[in-house]
């Protein structure tokens, strides 16, 4: 096993079974668990180094450090797992499905066609445009344009394979913010549910003081979490200037991936818990599900007024 592409600890209090490294719920603060008899011990890390006299410049010292910035893309490390793939070469440790590597590509394209047109690029169905892209009409204007691309980027003759490359690792970068999109439309249904978890029980005052926090708090998170997204798809727009330098692309595009992610995983245990029991019409349930979003909300969303 590479010790520079896995976390192998020395220090046998790292190697009791069932042990790991996890994070509080926003990410500022690693814990090491591991298990005593029925109970598990949380240590944070000063305390595991004063416990156990880990210097920060040994080893597993260092190692530490590696473990505090990797549970940023992780929710749970394991001593002996790999070390996320952000840290060794800024490449996503997550996957996406092949869909989203075509509504990329689909989307890529609109921006293609508005740069020869001239116009900007409209916000249309993907689904509609991958399918216009199969037509041999619209294959030959594509076709088209590339050429008229590599002219632009001073490719010369013959250079419509090196654009067709550059797009194609566009593209793979961008599958990842696909995905990522995915799950903001996820995010997004919570508010729907939010609504008839209110009329299932608007007669108690506690769950009706919830919804009504939350009716204040969701649009405010929502317009925060699509702003990242619209950085990028802005970027997007220069699209010659993307392929002139793909590798400087590629590194601001994993840089709002990274930031994203962060963003959106804070939100997974939420939006399992709407999926799960928000279409319920028990009182209960519904009651719970707003009160954890109000306090989700209010933590992690809080409107600041000025004075």
């Amino acid at each position: 096993m590479d010790v520079s592409t896995h976390f192998i600890f020395q220090h046998k209090v790292f190697n009791v079974e069932g042990s790991y490294f996890s994070a509080n719920q926003d990410g500022s603060e690693p814990y090491f668990s591991m298990p005593m008899g029925d109970s598990i011990a949380q240590l944070d890390f000063p305390a595991i180094c004063e416990e156990f006299s880990i210097s920060d410049d040994c080893d597993d010292g260092q190692l530490l450090r590696v473990v505090d910035r990797a549970l940023k893309y992780v929710k749970v490390i394991r001593p002996n797992d790999s070390i996320p793939n952000e840290l060794i070469d800024g490449s996503a440790s997550w996957t996406v499905e092949e869909r989203h590597g075509l509504i990329a590509r689909g989307r890529l394209t609109l921006q293609l066609i508005a740069w020869i047109s001239g116009r900007a690029a409209k916000e249309e169905n993907i689904i509609e445009v991958l399918d216009e892209l199969e037509k041999p009409a619209v294959k030959e204007k594509v076709r088209d344009s590339l050429e008229k691309l590599t002219q632009q980027l001073g490719l010369g003759v013959g250079g419509i394979g090196e654009v067709e490359r550059r797009i194609d690792a566009i593209v793979h970068e961008m599958s990842y913010i696909e995905a990522l999109r995915e799950r903001l439309m996820a995010i997004y249904k919570i508010e729907g549910m939010v609504k008839k978890a209110a009329a299932t029980c608007n007669k108690r005052m506690s769950a009706k003081d919830s919804a009504e926090r939350v009716t204040v708090l969701l649009p405010y998170a929502f317009t925060k979490l699509g702003s990242e997204f619209e950085l990028i798809d802005k970027l997007n727009q220069n699209f010659v200037d993307i392929l002139k330098d793909v590798d400087g692309s590629i590194e601001l595009t994993r840089e709002v991936r990274d930031e994203i992610h962060c963003t959106l995983k804070i939100w997974d245990d939420l939006v399992s818990a709407w999926q799960e029991d928000g279409h319920s019409k028990d009182i209960d349930v519904a009651s719970s599900l707003l009160g954890q979003t109000h306090r989700f909300l209010a933590e992690n969303y809080p409107i600041m007024h000025s004075w």
